[in-house]
């Protein structure tokens, strides 16, 4: 076993969908340097791209995530963002998650904002703005 992380191999993994090994992977060099950005930032990739991949079989499937899909993506990108504040699609994908199936428009609204800090664009942006501004007013 190699001793340094190849990214290379990291890619390989992330291209095949292999999304838990690229995890435990990434992490299993995390732990022995914990200061390095890039394994921080790959291990808070892979666990962001992991989501969005069940996030599209949920659609696929015209099924809504279950309530133990939702608590594994919530917790995958809640690392994800600890490991790497700036990866604006962890916050946009806990944005969509509070919002489309939590139905938490105030918890999706500031993981929207943090995504739109960061410069994030996404083509479903204003739809996803005008549903969180429908679920807090429902609130007030």
């Amino acid at each position: 076993m190699s001793q340094e992380f190849d990214s290379m191999k990291f890619g390989r993994m992330l291209a095949d969908r292999d999304y838990d090994v690229a995890i435990a992977y990434a992490d299993r060099f995390r732990s022995k340097n914990t200061g390095n950005t890039e394994l921080r930032e790959a291990a808070a990739r892979a666990r962001t791209a992991k989501v969005e991949i069940m996030m599209m079989e949920a659609e696929r499937a015209h099924e809504p995530p279950s309530p133990r899909q939702l608590d594994e993506m919530v917790r995958l990108l809640e690392l994800a963002v600890e490991l790497e504040p700036g990866l604006a699609d962890a916050h946009w994908n806990l944005a969509v998650i509070h919002a489309r199936f939590r139905k938490d428009g105030k918890r999706a609204r500031l993981c929207l904002q943090r995504a739109k800090d960061l410069d994030y664009r996404h083509r479903m942006m204003h739809a996803l703005d005008e549903l969180i501004d429908e679920l807090v007013d429902e609130l007030d």
